[in-house]
């Protein structure tokens, strides 16, 4: 049974004659008359009526004509994922620092810049020719590619009176923040630059949980355990975690980071 052979007939099928399929096909018409006739001599039996009107199926031919559109389709579907590009196939070590939805956009990014690549994610930084850092933590022999900025956050309960301050635009200054109750992130980028802060104030940290992934640290300030510091993008935050810019706290640094892929030359693969 031949496919061009099926592919004649199902034309002529739709087309409703000879001559029109043999004009979609750009064909001469008796090479569809001969195709068709090898298939009905092939199978004993008829599947077209002829007449002056055109083409018309019979009984037989019209589950013969179901069953090779339904071939063909999968054919052309086989023919299609045969022709595809082949993905190149690359590690991807993701810092603990990168939260969900910051990993969102970042991979949204990176598929529309490289749509040919299968990412595998990896926990194994030494084993990743490519990673999605800081730029603080890029290294000296890496190439970079910038993705998404991010800005720092104190991130506190909605209901908290600094939440309340902060609404009604009332001053927040660095001691509100280093009076409450506090969970750490301990892959922060800018742990120096705080515990600096906390030292020239004189206080200490009233430490209620440590955390190495950043959507755990927002999910225990959303369950009123603390506040903490850290980079996102206001979008993320649900109505139980309220954000307000480190540049909205006087005495605070102003805080911004860089996300972005940072490949190894020496490492890449396919």
């Amino acid at each position: 049974m031949d496919l061009r052979a099926l592919k004649y007939l199902v034309h002529a099928v739709e087309a409703g004659s000879i001559t029109a399929a043999a004009e979609q096909c750009h064909i001469a018409q008796p090479s569809i008359t001969n195709a068709i006739a090898q298939l009905e001599q092939e199978f004993e039996t008829t599947f077209l009526i002829r007449s002056r009107k055109g083409v018309t199926t019979t009984e037989a031919g019209s589950r013969f004509y179901q069953k090779a559109r339904s071939l063909l389709q999968h054919a052309d579907l086989i023919k299609s994922d045969m022709q595809q590009t082949p993905k190149d196939t690359l590690n991807l070590f993701v810092s603990p620092s990168v939260n969900a939805y910051a990993l969102k956009v970042s991979m949204q990014k990176l598929q529309q810049l490289h749509p040919t690549v299968h990412w595998i994610l990896t926990a194994d930084a030494s084993q990743a020719s490519h990673q999605l850092i800081s730029m603080q933590q890029l290294s000296d022999n890496q190439q970079w590619l910038e993705l998404i900025q991010e800005e720092y956050y104190l991130l506190i309960p909605s209901g908290h009176d600094v939440a309340q301050k902060h609404q009604l635009n009332q001053t927040i200054q660095l001691e509100d923040l280093i009076q409450l109750p506090w969970i750490e992130r301990s892959h922060c980028e800018f742990v120096e630059e705080f515990n600096l802060l906390i030292s020239e104030s004189s206080h200490s940290i009233d430490l209620t949980a440590q955390v190495e992934n950043e959507d755990w640290a927002i999910s225990l300030v959303a369950a009123g355990m603390g506040a903490t510091v850290g980079p996102i993008t206001p979008q993320q935050l649900d109505k139980d975690v309220y954000g307000i810019p480190l540049k909205d706290i006087q005495g605070a640094p102003p805080l911004t980071r860089i996300l972005g892929l940072a490949s190894d030359p020496s490492m890449q693969s396919t």
